[in-house]
């Protein structure tokens, strides 16, 4: 018999057959209660959902108390909308969740991911009161204010089960609490790029998968004579004018997505890009998928509930060796010129950039995450003085992003999340951008 390590229980062989044949369950041999043995194959999310629903309803009828649920997974794989879906199924369930628990006194280097930033303490406290019986006030954190504004009150659900959705909901801490442990992988597009996937090997179209690309941005001024001087002799030189179109995806707030599908065009030719990318300071890593698709895409995406977040247009002249490549941008929309240093060696990027003298110097953020800066920016700054006032904004402190990242208003958050761009408008910019 196999072992689970986790809990010491042993695990009997899993029969072959019928989905709802292999859950099973085993009794843990440190504590007087079952659990779920582990399923070691991944599985789709509809068959996921068919197993985690099953699986509280035989840990409900053999456990005593309250069952803690852990989903836990990357960001952008899909935990919320996982955990939606069985609480539409199960309305009695209660969630608490990970985000809520923040400590921004805690952030390190604008890492809002670290484990560190838990408050621990307070989630454990809350579970604990949860399993006594009691009624419990959970923390609201607000993104914008990175602060916790209030508490709403969970009390013991009827069903008895209650989810725990983060990141690190199977972190050491909480693991040895949980009756169920789930793990949610794949990312906002997951099922649209399987689906493309399949429509590639059936139609032997080019698809060309990249590891993690990790570049440097700055604005600061090179001559092309400095350029020429840090790469290979042999380098290849090229102009481009690329027209970027990011797409949200549905349900995703356009100040926080970091896995926009972007559709691009250049030399007459259309691609779609899949990518996430994380800053790791000084460079922004970015693994991604392209292929090259057809211009009529772009309305079935939109079907599906995608929506236009920007249109980015650049001209760049772009120096490329084997091992680097260094581009100048000039960005339409800002009206600035900027300079990108791109390879797969972080190593030799860095290298490079100091050559260039760029050390110093470089922007934390993509294209995209710029031009929300400074979009949001201009909304602060368009405030009326009274109500700038009423904030206690300033334009010091509004040249600061940070700054102006936290004291955007929600009121003003709300009303550009919704607007109602109709389809026409949007499509008739495509026409005029693509044409």
């Amino acid at each position: 018999m196999e072992k689970d390590t986790a809990s010491g229980a042993e695990l009997p062989q899993r029969p072959h057959g019928l989905l709802r044949d292999q859950i099973q369950l085993v009794k843990r041999k440190d504590l007087d209660r079952y659990e779920i043995v582990s399923i070691p194959d991944s599985l789709s999310f509809e068959k996921g959902f068919f197993i985690v629903i099953r699986a509280c309803q035989l840990l409900a009828q053999k456990n005593d108390g309250i069952i803690l649920v852990g989903v836990a997974g990357p960001s952008g794989a899909g935990k919320t909308v996982f955990t939606e879906k069985v609480l539409n199924f199960m309305p009695s369930v209660a969630v608490i969740t990970m985000d809520n628990y923040n400590d921004s006194s805690r952030v390190i280097d604008g890492n809002f991911d670290d484990p560190r930033l838990t408050d621990y303490d307070t989630l454990l406290e809350n579970i604990k009161g949860l399993k006594a019986g009691r009624t419990v006030q959970v923390p609201i954190y607000d993104f914008k204010s990175s602060s916790c504004i209030g508490y709403r009150t969970v009390e013991v659900p009827s069903s008895r089960i209650v989810i725990i959705e983060g990141i690190y909901a199977l972190s050491e801490r909480l693991r040895p609490l949980l009756d169920l442990r789930l793990s949610i992988t794949g990312g906002v597009h997951f099922d649209l790029v399987k689906r493309v996937l399949r429509d590639i090997q059936r139609a032997e179209s080019h698809l060309h998968i990249e590891g993690d690309l990790c570049f440097v941005i700055t604005i600061r001024a090179v001559t092309v004579e400095q350029i020429k001087a840090v790469i290979a002799a042999d380098h290849k030189e090229a102009t481009e004018e690329t027209y970027d179109i990011y797409l949200l995806p549905p349900g995703e707030d356009p100040e926080a997505c970091q896995s926009y599908l972007r559709m691009r065009n250049r030399d007459g030719k259309y691609n779609l890009m899949f990518e996430e990318w994380v800053t790791d300071s000084p460079f922004i890593i970015s693994p991604r998928i392209t292929f090259e698709v057809s211009v009529r895409l772009l309305g079935g995406l939109m079907a599906l509930g995608y929506t236009i977040a920007a249109i980015l247009k650049r001209n760049s002249h772009v120096f490329a060796d084997d091992k680097v490549s260094v581009k100048t941008d000039w960005l339409e929309q800002l009206n600035r010129l900027y300079v990108q240093v791109q390879g797969r060696d972080r190593n030799y990027v860095k290298y490079v950039a100091e050559k260039l003298g760029l050390d110093g110097s470089y922007v934390p953020r993509t294209y995209i995450e710029q031009i929300h800066l400074e979009k949001l920016i201009n909304d602060v700054m368009a405030l009326p003085d009274d109500l700038k006032t009423k904030l206690s904004i300033d334009d010091d402190l509004v040249l600061s992003p940070k700054e102006a990242l936290s004291r955007a208003s929600a009121d003003r958050r709300m009303k550009y999340l919704n607007r109602n761009i109709s389809t026409h408008i949007q499509m008739e910019e495509i026409r005029a951008c693509l044409s």
